[in-house]
């Protein structure tokens, strides 16, 4: 817990387990989210509060369907890192597991 402690503090929250699991012939998510915003009415970011873990049952690798993260964009508005995403402005990054 002590690895969990230090990002997120001792207030701690496990919201959800889920895994990746590539199939063949599955369909790729949409770009979202792995969690909402603290308070959404604020309209800005709070610090890490939760961590989100997901496990890959198979290899995810480019031939399958890799898992894509677009880095720092859950410091921004939904919105405006969907749009900066889709403008190339944000690189998806791929992650092979």
């Amino acid at each position: 817990m002590t690895i969990i402690s230090e990002p997120v503090g001792a207030d701690r929250v496990f919201c959800q387990l889920a895994t990746d699991t590539p199939c063949k012939g599955s369909q790729y998510q949409d770009l979202h989210r792995g969690t909402q915003s603290l308070f959404p009415e604020w309209g800005q970011e709070t610090p890490p509060y939760q961590l989100t873990v997901n496990f890959p049952l198979v290899d995810c690798n480019p031939e399958n369907g890799p898992f894509e993260m677009a880095l720092s964009t859950h410091l921004l508005p939904k919105e405006e890192a969907l749009r900066r995403i889709e403008s190339g402005e944000i690189s998806l990054q791929q992650v092979l597991m």
